[in-house]
């Protein structure tokens, strides 16, 4: 039997961000800083929107993830995304998440989320609970506490736009988890046909 068909990695798939967005959600998220709460907030370089997290992956399945994404990106077009309002899971008052809101493209998202969770169902993938909201994750609050100042930000952001980016490929990603936070690898790059 061959073992290397066995060795399991953390994948996930996701839309990177440019860098000047990510100069943008800098701005922001230094602003966060200022409140002072407790989140661990994303770093720069590891921002982005994830359409679907497979968890662990056999190396095996690779070759067919990336054959079966590649079919859904040539279903699916290029999308303008725009950002626009910050806010927490579950909620403001004690988020677990702090998140930025996406605005313009989002059913597009949907769709490719859709298309993308289907498309991986034959690998025993399985299907999201929750419906899909497509989002950025800016930090992360391992021990949640009632925070006025950070619930005041989140409610004053609701409607803030912060800026737009055009999206043409999507990214089979490999997170490698270590003591200063994960670690990405890009594993396929599928282009938005």
């Amino acid at each position: 039997m061959d073992l290397s068909k066995e060795e399991k990695i953390r994948t996930f798939i996701a839309i990177d961000l440019p860098e000047e967005i990510k100069a943008q959600i800098r701005g922001v998220v230094e602003e966060l800083k200022e409140i002072g709460a407790r989140v661990v907030w994303t770093r720069l370089e590891n921002l982005h929107l994830t359409l679907k997290f497979l968890g662990n992956t056999s190396v095996g399945q690779l070759d067919k993830i990336k054959s079966l994404l590649e079919e859904v990106g040539q279903e699916s077009g290029p999308i303008t995304l725009s950002f626009k309002g910050l806010g927490g899971f579950p909620n403001e008052k004690k988020p677990r998440i702090v998140w930025m809101g996406v605005d313009h493209g989002s059913e597009e998202l949907k769709q490719l989320f859709y298309l993308a969770e289907q498309s991986l169902i034959s690998l025993d993938f399985k299907q999201e609970k929750n419906p899909f909201l497509p989002h950025l994750t800016l930090g992360r609050i391992k021990l949640p506490q009632t925070n006025k100042q950070l619930e005041k930000k989140l409610s004053e952001d609701k409607e803030r736009e912060f800026g737009s980016v055009a999206v043409s490929d999507f990214k089979l990603l490999e997170s490698t988890l270590t003591s200063e936070g994960p670690v990405y690898k890009v594993l396929h790059q599928i282009s938005l046909n």
